[in-house]
């Protein structure tokens, strides 16, 4: 992820995927960044391998993503 980062012109904030949706067709993620962090609505979430979803909701503390997949 380092080296991901490195090319990305930018802030850049690490989270941790904590939960995952068990509706088998919204394919969403929880991850442990919110509001409090800097999160906001439409930010692009991203991997190792590039692109990986959308923020779609923000809490205080948790924010959940829409995959792209």
């Amino acid at each position: 992820m380092n080296e991901v980062t490195q090319v990305i012109a930018g802030e850049v904030l690490s989270a941790e995927i904590i939960n995952v949706s068990p509706d088998p067709y919204s394919k969403r993620v929880l991850i442990n960044k919110g509001a409090n962090d800097g999160v906001f609505i439409d930010q692009a979430l991203l991997d190792a391998s590039g692109l990986m979803g959308q923020v779609v909701e923000v809490l205080p503390f948790t924010s959940w993503v829409m995959l792209i997949t």
